[in-house]
């Protein structure tokens, strides 16, 4: 991705590079060199394939997973789901469905699960899950 897409892909989101880099956990200055010097991260380049509205085959899915989410309808017993982030709670875990949906479950003490392992869980209210197994 070169610096005139990811400029683009910034100015169809009405974000300026200080809020990117907020968004993305870095520095101001950093962003700025790497816009300049067009040597973007590995990170920015996801962030910015995320925020990009352009590309058509993510938008079905994600629209309609917020579709199911504001509109309660009711899910299978059981969904598999992927974990993507820890939050600063070290028991709790957030995943993400195959539909673009997000949630987040809480670990048992004894077993903390790892980033980009699959796991069953099941809903229980909002967006809480819990795991299954």
């Amino acid at each position: 991705m070169d610096k005139e897409e990811a400029n683009q892909i910034l100015k169809d989101n009405k974000m300026t590079k200080v809020r990117f880099a907020q968004l993305i956990g870095l520095k101001v200055g950093t962003v700025r060199t790497a816009f300049g010097a067009n040597k973007l991260s590995k990170r920015m380049v996801r962030r910015l394939e995320k925020l990009d509205i352009r590309s058509e085959e993510k938008k079905p899915s994600i629209i309609e997973g917020m579709i199911r989410q504001t509109m309660d309808i009711p899910v299978k017993q059981t969904l598999e789901a992927k974990i993507i982030g820890f939050p600063t709670n070290k028991f709790l875990r957030i995943i993400r469905f195959e539909d673009g949906t997000e949630g987040k479950f809480k670990c048992k003490p004894s077993k903390h699960r790892k980033m980009g392992e699959k796991v069953s869980v099941r809903l229980i209210e909002g967006d809480m899950w819990l795991l299954v197994r």
